[in-house]
């Protein structure tokens, strides 16, 4: 049924009313048609509804696994600088050409240097 034909019967039935020819039977008639006109309104305006949802599901499990991959780079992160604090702590960061007096040249200063900033980032 078209919209120019609903306003059509939609009319009629005003018009019938105006002029107090109801007849029961198309009232019913008339009722039941309206029933199914918003019936089917309602469903869809529930089927949109519907498709809204699913997209937003859609997109909250796109930043759910954005989420998940920014954490496991993080844990990554921290899994590699906890593995450079045990080598730092440890003795493989002793090199045979560091200076023994104390003079900090540019290899022996950068990794004593290093190794007390990461320490103070605890």
């Amino acid at each position: 049924m078209t919209d120019s034909d609903d306003l059509e019967r939609r009319l009629a039935a005003v018009e019938r009313a105006v002029d107090g020819d109801i007849d029961p039977a198309n009232a019913e008639i008339e009722d039941r048609e309206a029933l199914e006109t918003r019936l089917e309104s309602l469903e869809s305006r529930v089927d949109e509804l519907d498709a809204a949802v699913q997209a937003i599901r859609g997109f909250l499990g796109g930043v759910s696994a954005v989420n998940e991959a920014v954490e496991r780079r993080a844990d990554a992160a921290v899994a590699a600088v906890e593995r450079l604090e045990a080598r730092l702590d440890g003795d493989a960061l002793v090199a045979p050409d560091l200076p023994d007096d104390g003079d900090e040249s540019a290899e022996g200063g950068d990794q004593s240097s290093l190794r007390d900033r990461l320490r103070s980032h605890r």
